[in-house]
This record gives structure tokens, sequence and C-alpha cells, in this order.
């Protein structure tokens, strides 16, 4: 090939809208014809925040009872859901919904925006008590069930670039 190394990287970026620049050194590797220190310039061009209006659509159905390795699977994927909703921004207008299913839809955590004081209690609602697996699978309805939500909740005033999705 070229040589040339491609990857991404992902951060919060607290800086003023424009260039970023940085560095990436790997310290350690396991290639022995490296050197040992690698470094690898960082630029970036940091934009404007885009608010996000998201629903997290989570498989609660039977199936989740299985085993993931060691866990069932309802607890391996409890993880990155209480993740996902840590690492939502608090006070900058995001907000998130949360809708489970099996073969049943229900919305569980209503679109509400993302704050300092509520995200504690946001991550807490994802528990394997809300979520213990049962039912057969629906995942359409699950789907069509966030879509609902968030046709539901317009906001009255919406920013000038808006995101919203289902995860």
């Amino acid at each position: 090939g070229s040589g040339a190394v491609s990857f991404g990287v992902t951060f919060f970026a607290n800086a003023t809208p424009g260039l970023a620049t940085g560095q990436l050194v790997i310290d350690n590797h396991n290639d022995a014809s490296a050197p040992v220190s690698l470094a690898f310039p960082l630029e970036a061009i940091v934009i404007d925040a885009i608010s996000v209006d998201v629903e997290l659509v989570l498989d609660r159905s039977g199936s989740m009872s299985g085993a993931s390795g060691p866990r069932t699977k309802i607890d391996t994927g409890i993880d990155p859901a209480r993740l996902f909703v840590q690492l939502g921004r608090p006070d900058v207008d995001d907000r998130i919904g949360m809708v489970k299913f099996n073969q049943t839809p229900n919305v569980f955590s209503p679109m509400e925006a993302i704050t300092t004081g509520n995200q504690p209690a946001l991550v807490g609602r994802i528990n394997a008590t809300e979520l213990a697996p049962s039912g057969s699978t629906g995942i359409a309805g699950g789907g069509l069930e966030a879509l609902r939500e968030l046709d539901s909740n317009p906001r009255s005033t919406p920013p000038p670039q808006l995101l919203r999705g289902l995860v």
C-alpha cells in the first residue's frame, strides 16, 4: 500500500468552532520494527454543537434471557444503553426518550431534556427489573413506538440544526 494509515478519533471538544490540532502518541505496541513511540498529528474542524432528540429502543423479549458469555443478553445490553445515556450532553438542549419492547412496545421514559439534575435518574431507569425479559420479539413495534414518541414531542421552537434519531 501507500503507507497511509486511516483511523477515527472521537472526542469532546470544548473549543470554539474552527481548526483544532493535537497529537496521538502510541507508546505500547507490538511492532518490533517500528519506533518505540509512534506519533501522529491530528487535525479536525470543530463545528457548533447540534441539538439531538433521540429515542433509545431496547429489546426485552424472552430471548434476551439467553446467555451472552457468562452473562445474559439483557445484562450485556444494559451496560451500553446506560453508557449511551451517561454520554448524553446535559444542559445543552439534547433530549432523550426510551422505549422497551417485546411483542408489545412501551415508552418507559418519555422524551425529556437531559440535565445535570436528571441524568442519573435517566441512567437508573435502564435496569434489569424494568427490562425483565419476557414474551416474543416485535422489533418493528418498538421502532414505530419510538417514532410516534418523537413525532408527539415536537419542540416549540426547533433549534437551527436538529438531529433526530432512533438508537
